[in-house]
C-alpha cells in the first residue's frame, strides 16, 4: 500500500482544475466541446448535441465531435463550468468502461478517518459552507446556479465520497472584487480557516486567488478574483470541496452525481 496522502492533495487538485491556468482559457492548448445544455439535466437529453458529442469523445472520435465557438465574451461562467462537467464525466465514463483494479498494491491511504455521512447531509453542509463563504465576501451579485456535486474517492475504498462545488459571483465590478478579497481574508482566520496561500495566480492577468482548509468543517477553498477583462466579466471564483465521507455502502453512491 502506499504511505499517507495529505487529503487536499488528492481530494483537491486545485491547480489542475481552477488553479491560473484553467481548461477554458485559450492557453490551455484543448478544444472546447460544443453543447446546447441549458441545465445539469440537459447534457443527458435524448439526441441532444451534448450527449451526441460525449459519445463522440468517450469512443476516441474526437474528430466527429463539434468544438465551441469561444470568441464571445461575458460567459465564462457557463463555458467554465460545462467544460469541467464534461471533462469529469468523460472521465467517469472512462474509469467505467476499464476494468477494475484489484489487489493491495492500489489502494491509497489518507491521513485521516472519514467521518460517517450520507450523501444528502453532505450535500446540504457543502452548501452551508459555500453560504457562509458568500457572507464572508460581503459582496451582492448573482450567484451560479450548480449544487454540489459527488465525487468517489474510489482509490481510497469503493464506499468513501467528497463533495464538490464550483460555483462564482458575477455581475459584480472589479471594486467589488477587490473588496470581497479584502473582506475574505478577514474572516477566513476568525470562522475555523487557516489560509495555506495568498498570492496572485501564475497567468498572465496575475488574478489574486487564496487557498484555505477548514480542518473541523472538513473543508478545503480555492478562490479566485477576476476582473474585468477581454476574455471575461469581473466575478470571483470558488470550489470549495470536502474531505472523503464514508457512506453506508459502496452500492449507495451508485449513479450519484
Amino acid at each position: 500500500m502506499g504511505g499517507p496522502t495529505k487529503w487536499w492533495e488528492e481530494v483537491l487538485p486545485f491547480g489542475t482544475v481552477w488553479g491560473s491556468n484553467m481548461s477554458s482559457d485559450g492557453d490551455f492548448g484543448v478544444n472546447i466541446m460544443a453543447n446546447d445544455a441549458d441545465s445539469h439535466t440537459d447534457y443527458w437529453r435524448d439526441h441532444s448535441l451534448s450527449i451526441e458529442n460525449q459519445a463522440e469523445v468517450v469512443g476516441g472520435r474526437f474528430d466527429k465531435s463539434s468544438v465551441a465557438d469561444t470568441r464571445a465574451t461575458g460567459r465564462r461562467i457557463r463555458r467554465t463550468t460545462k467544460t469541467i462537467r464534461g471533462t469529469a464525466l468523460a472521465v467517469a465514463l472512462t474509469g467505467l468502461l476499464s476494468p477494475p483494479s484489484v489487489g493491495c498494491s492500489t489502494v491509497k491511504e489518507l491521513d485521516y478517518t472519514p467521518v460517517r455521512m450520507d450523501l444528502e447531509p453532505a450535500r446540504t453542509k457543502t452548501k452551508q459552507v459555500s453560504s457562509s463563504l458568500l457572507e464572508m465576501t460581503g459582496v451582492e451579485g448573482k450567484v451560479s446556479e450548480p449544487g454540489p456535486s459527488v465525487t468517489r474517492c474510489r482509490e481510497y475504498g469503493d464506499d468513501l465520497f467528497s463533495m464538490s462545488h464550483p460555483w462564482s459571483v458575477y455581475e459584480i465590478t472589479d471594486e467589488q472584487v477587490e473588496a470581497g478579497l479584502i473582506n475574505l481574508r478577514k474572516a477566513l482566520n476568525g470562522n475555523g480557516w487557516k489560509i495555506t496561500k495568498d498570492g496572485k495566480a501564475n497567468s498572465q492577468a496575475q488574478d489574486p486567488e487564496i487557498y484555505a482548509e477548514n480542518d473541523a468543517e472538513q473543508f478545503a477553498l480555492h478562490v479566485t478574483g477576476n476582473k474585468k477583462s477581454a476574455t471575461g466579466n469581473a466575478m470571483i471564483l470558488f470550489k470549495v470541496v470536502s474531505k472523503c465521507f464514508k457512506a453506508e455502502s459502496a452500492k449507495s453512491l451508485d449513479g450519484e452525481y
